[in-house]
């Protein structure tokens, strides 16, 4: 998006406090993966 950190692909409404809250959980000690699963940016890994 013109003026965004995001691009057009990437952006949907709210996606600026996702990204706030993801970096919120990173600083609180979570791992990447972690704060991508609670911010629902990535899927559970599948039980197998």
């Amino acid at each position: 998006m013109f003026g965004s950190r995001w691009c057009a692909h990437c952006h949907y409404p709210g996606i600026d406090e996702d990204y706030a809250q993801y970096r919120d959980l990173i600083e609180e000690g979570y791992t990447r993966y972690q704060a991508k699963l609670m911010v629902g940016w990535a899927d559970p890994p599948e039980e197998g």
